[in-house]
């Protein structure tokens, strides 16, 4: 009997076809978990994505944010040098032609540019903090963005993992519209941070804009305020310094020479260098009461006599009237030497009249050329005087404070 030619029990094909069912089953369960777990990772992904989108959303604004703030800072100080420059020009101007005023002029202008430097600080600092509070709100508002898109994204999460429960539940077809229910509100979330962001770059923009424009109109007005100012003073200075030469062209008018006038002459010292051998004598015709305002300095290869002198006078006339004049002079002579001088020991005697200042020669020094010191006669002394300013016409030049009498 052939057993393949015989047809199998009904109960044996019923067990065999429900085996087959069954593993069909199976097969298709696991079709469907695998897909649950493929839709699963495509939303973990796209979560992940919109994260990184998010973060590098916020990134891009700090660094907008920080560099705006580094551009104002440095256009800050930008203005704050030019304003500076400008200040020091316009001092510079001023006191150079204000120089030879009277004290009342000079406090004036001193009073203006520590009022223009007052403001000017008043003015740094005041834009210097709307740039801080602007920045301080725009970094709050990037924060206050950020931590809604993560509060966001936190919901989404929480919704993908209840979602992820009910996939396991439902059919493909419910799949599909959980998928497209995710992509709709990604992209909600996607523009709504881009039109958060562009609504934060804007308002940012419009801030900085304003301080600005603040910034400028104050300091246009400054500069207004502190050229009328100089006008003005220049305008008080021109007046009062016509007045001071045309009263000192009057006073002067009233000598017939100036050789003849005391004020105008030479001071002569009759001073004299003699060399001693181990040191140089400086002897000089000075009064007594004058020998503290002359002093013998070493200035290289020379000895400099310097000194000065002042007298003032004062006579009441009665009846509130009082005339005074006051007179201000210094000198200077200059003695070469051949031999260097010890500078520290230099010796200062008076007899009488004669004020004597000696020198101590440096020891251990040979001259190159002759092997010993130089003599006296291969390089005679001469007398060097500076010359007295030439002033200008009519202008006298306030004299400073002195004590002392004039020299006989």
């Amino acid at each position: 009997m052939d057993i393949r030619s015989k047809t199998p029990p009904p109960e044996a094909a019923s067990i065999y076809e429900a085996r087959r069912r069954a593993e069909s089953d199976a097969r298709a369960q696991q079709e469907q978990e695998r897909r649950v777990r493929q839709a699963e990772e495509d939303a973990q992904r796209r979560i992940h994505e919109a994260k990184h989108r998010s973060d590098e959303a916020v990134q891009d604004i700090e660094r907008r944010s920080n560099a705006q703030r580094t551009e104002g800072n440095a256009r800050l100080e930008t203005e704050r040098g030019y304003i500076r420059d400008q200040m020091k020009k316009t001092k510079a101007e001023g006191y150079q032609q204000l120089r030879e005023l009277k004290r009342r002029t000079d406090a004036e202008v001193a009073l203006a540019s520590r009022d223009g430097e007052r403001a000017q600080e008043e003015i740094e600092e005041h834009y210097q903090h709307e740039i801080e509070e602007t920045t301080k709100k725009s970094a709050k508002a990037a924060r206050e963005a950020y931590q809604r898109n993560l509060r966001e994204f936190e919901k989404q999460d929480a919704l993908v993992k209840a979602q992820r429960e009910a996939y396991q539940e439902i059919h493909g077809a419910e799949m599909r519209t959980l998928q497209k229910t995710h992509e709709d509100a990604r992209t909600s979330q996607t523009e709504k941070a881009r039109n958060e962001n562009e609504e934060l770059r804007r308002k940012i923009e419009d801030a900085r804009m304003t301080a600005e424009k603040k910034f400028n109109d104050q300091f246009s007005l400054t500069v207004g305020q502190h050229e009328e100012s100089l006008n003005q003073l220049n305008l008080r200075a021109g007046k009062q310094l016509e007045e001071l030469r045309n009263d000192g062209a009057l006073k002067l008018a009233t000598y017939e020479s100036r050789q003849e006038d005391p004020f105008y002459r030479m001071v002569n010292l009759d001073a004299e260098l003699t060399d001693a051998g181990d040191t140089f004598v400086l002897r000089a015709r000075v009064p007594r009461h004058e020998q503290d305002n002359v002093k013998a300095q070493v200035q290289g290869q020379q000895i400099v006599v310097t000194g000065a002198r002042r007298s003032q006078d004062q006579v009441q006339l009665g009846e509130g009237r009082a005339r005074s004049s006051s007179s201000y002079q210094t000198f200077r002579e200059i003695f070469p030497i051949d031999w260097p001088v010890d500078a520290a020991t230099v010796l200062r005697e008076s007899q009488g009249d004669e004020l004597i200042f000696t020198f101590s020669k440096r020891t251990g020094m040979v001259d190159p050329e002759t092997g010993g010191k130089k003599p006296l006669d291969s390089h005679p002394f001469s007398r060097h005087r500076a010359p007295r300013p030439d002033f200008p016409e009519g202008l006298v030049a306030p004299a400073p404070p002195y004590k002392g009498s004039p020299i006989s």
